[in-house]
């Protein structure tokens, strides 16, 4: 359920459009800081000015949620796993594996990753 308990880990637990749900780490792979959630990456206020426009990554053509790096810049595309789409992080973030415990999500474990 969406109103349910959310314990305090550092990750964002997202429902892409096709239903599907993702989970993130928080933390920027390049260690910058944590990662901001941009649930409609076409409608960043950033990009309102032209400065905005010059120094914002979020106008790429995308529909779904993108995770960003107010430091860095980063831009991770949450329905490609993770996908960096600028910045200068040196990998997408750690994503959890999930699952279903009765009605509630869990966060199992992480993804393994080769680097």
């Amino acid at each position: 359920p969406e109103q349910a308990e959310v314990r305090e880990i550092p990750a964002y637990i997202i429902r892409l459009q096709d239903e599907d749900i993702v989970a993130y780490s928080r933390v920027c792979p390049k260690g910058c800081r944590y990662l901001n959630y941009i649930p409609e990456p076409r409608k960043c206020s950033h990009c309102n000015t032209q400065r905005g426009r010059d120094l914002c990554c979020c106008g790429f053509a995308v529909d779904n949620p993108v995770l960003k790096c107010p430091k860095c810049w980063s831009i991770f595309d949450l329905a490609r796993k993770g996908q960096i789409l600028c910045g200068r992080a040196p990998r997408p973030p750690v994503e959890f594996k999930l699952d279903l415990d009765g009605e509630s999500i869990v966060i199992a474990s992480l993804q393994e990753r080769i680097w």
